[in-house]
């Protein structure tokens, strides 16, 4: 018996040495899953001070990745038409006339922003007066800004916003909001890994807008 053993340990040697001779070395690095639990517990930051991961009533989600490519199928939120839904004219000063027209409207299609997701809501265009002829309209149009710095409350929903955005300086894009009143914790504009300089307002009927300071092309706006 004990000759046996010796004649079977030069042999499991060899088995074991053979892998390292065919040049397939130790695994040095592995790629781990992200885990927003454990970026929630370690207060993970991404770009724009972002939180990786932030707990809500639907259980901890993952932040959207703000450097996420562009393609030229995402739909884009900007001044004018081609917008994911809702009416044509998305200018500062917009306005809405109410119809007889009862016939089945056009559907375009639907552009989810939020994650939790608040599908099919979600406020992209309000009005808070109406004239005598009906017509809907902002009674206040000016544009304050919309801080960026606000701190979330324990009573408070949280939730990420994700949207692409044809930014200049200049011109500003329309964007939905999760609710009136609803605030900014954080937020990054950007292509790709380059920062875009920001600036969000929103006007008396609590419509909010977007504008790229510094840049003229699409950008990614996470918050």
């Amino acid at each position: 018996m004990s000759s046996r053993h010796a004649l079977l340990l030069p042999a499991l040697l060899l088995l074991a040495a053979t892998p390292a001779s065919a040049g397939n070395g130790p695994v040095l690095h592995e790629q781990i899953p992200p885990d927003p639990h454990e970026d929630l517990a370690l207060q993970v930051s991404l770009d724009g001070d972002l939180p990786a991961a932030i707990d809500t009533k639907n259980g901890v989600v993952a932040a959207p990745d703000p450097r996420r490519p562009i393609n030229n199928s995402d739909p884009a939120y900007n001044n004018g038409v081609g917008l994911p839904c809702g009416p044509r004219d998305r200018s500062t000063d917009a306005t809405y006339t109410p119809d007889r027209d009862t016939r089945r409207p056009d559907i375009a299609g639907y552009d989810e922003p939020f994650t939790p997701s608040t599908a099919p809501f979600k406020r992209l265009q309000a009005f808070d007066a109406v004239t005598n002829d009906y017509q809907l309209y902002v009674r206040d149009p000016s544009l304050a800004a919309i801080p960026v710095n606000a701190v979330a409350g324990a009573d408070d929903e949280q939730f990420f916003a994700d949207m692409v955005i044809d930014v200049a300086p200049g011109r500003r894009a329309r964007i939905p909001s999760v609710g009136p009143g609803a605030r900014v914790i954080h937020a990054r504009l950007g292509i790709g890994a380059q920062d875009v300089a920001l600036r969000l307002t929103h006007d008396g009927a609590d419509n909010w807008f977007a504008e790229g300071l510094d840049a003229t092309s699409r950008a990614r706006l996470v918050m």
